[in-house]
């Protein structure tokens, strides 16, 4: 199957603007203030939006699914885990609603996404 070039630009463009998008600084650190940015529709669901509809959005999914693939190696699991834990310390999120999200988006991630939880431990 021949992809037509306007396709095949499109795609370029797709992978060309994620690889730029990804929020690691120059030395490949995460950066936990993009990653919040990220999550905040996750943190907006799993603060009040689950009562209402109890659907995960979709914006908060595609997040998880590119959070996921971030975690390349041990440091940027950890650091991903601290972002989370970090966003969800002061607020007050049902543990089963927020352990839940990730299994919800089909995704699994390598720590359970909870404000109590050891990132030195996944």
């Amino acid at each position: 199957m021949r992809l037509s070039s306007s396709t095949f630009s499109l795609v370029a463009i797709l992978i060309i603007s994620l690889l730029l998008s990804r929020p690691y600084s120059s030395d490949g650190a995460v950066k936990c203030k993009e990653i919040a940015q990220r999550i905040k529709p996750c943190i907006d669901w799993m603060s009040i939006g689950y009562k209402s509809t109890g659907i995960v959005p979709k914006t908060c999914c595609n997040e998880i699914f590119r959070l996921n693939g971030m975690g390349v190696n041990r440091e940027a699991e950890l650091a991903i885990c601290e972002c989370f834990k970090s966003e969800m310390q002061d607020l007050n999120i049902d543990d089963k609603v927020s352990i839940s999200i990730s299994g919800r988006c089909g995704v699994l991630l390598p720590f359970p996404i909870v404000p109590n939880v050891n990132c030195s431990e996944i």
